[in-house]
């Protein structure tokens, strides 16, 4: 089951069920000539259109083509699919350890709510009998929980392609927009929200190509 990465306040968003989707830009594109080399966004076409999706196999990508090139592209494969389980890789700190006779365990809190929780230490991260510097620590978990730390599972329902600035109001309340929450407009929310941890060529301004992929909460059991 493959992984997607959250902050503190997209897993909040998910948390208390204002948030159902999520973009993700499409930073790499191929020729179909020379699907060998990567362009970048900002080295595309400016008329580069988007097709449709196809999928191959378990991978799905975009085809895009270019009417001054006369030229046909692909984008980066899809990272989930309609129908695929993901879980959420939230943002986690080490409160205290503890070494047992049989089990050593970790007690962590999630930072999107400083709720705790404690579970075994798997074997698969523990490196010649010592435990990770962040255990020893009580650091931040890196790059978020690991996976027997999870506890938001998703499952995606259905992904497009599209430009970021064709979101209409009810993408903005599907981002997770909440006006009780801000005292912005939905726009400038998510301009805003979107371009604060975007990378250069990729912002809002630039109005790249990007996944969107809706998706539901399910029980872990499931």
């Amino acid at each position: 089951m493959q992984y997607i990465l959250m902050n503190e306040e997209i897993t909040k968003a998910i948390l208390d069920g204002r948030k159902t989707q999520i973009r993700r830009a499409i930073t790499k594109f191929y020729r179909l000539s020379d699907t060998k080399k990567a362009i970048a966004y900002i080295d595309m076409p400016k008329d580069l259109e988007f097709k449709y999706l196809k999928t191959k196999g378990k991978s799905s990508f975009g085809l895009f083509y270019s009417k001054s090139q006369d030229e046909w592209f692909t984008s980066q494969n899809i990272n989930y699919n309609t129908g695929e389980k993901i879980w959420v890789r939230e943002p986690a700190k080490v409160v205290d350890y503890i070494i047992g006779e049989h089990n050593d365990k970790i007690k962590f809190s999630y930072k999107a709510d400083n709720k705790k929780n404690i579970i075994n230490i798997p074997n698969r991260i523990i490196k010649d009998f010592d435990l990770p510097k962040w255990i020893l620590n009580k650091q931040g978990v890196p790059n978020g929980c690991i996976r027997e730390m999870a506890r938001i599972f998703l499952i995606i329902t259905n992904v497009r392609v599209e430009r970021l600035r064709d979101m209409e109001l009810e993408d903005y309340l599907k981002e997770g927009y909440l006006k009780f929450f801000c005292n912005k407009n939905p726009l400038n929310w998510f301009k805003d929200t979107w371009s604060k941890t975007a990378q250069k060529g990729y912002k809002w301004e630039d109005n790249p190509f990007v996944y969107v992929y809706e998706f539901k909460r399910i029980d872990k059991d499931k």
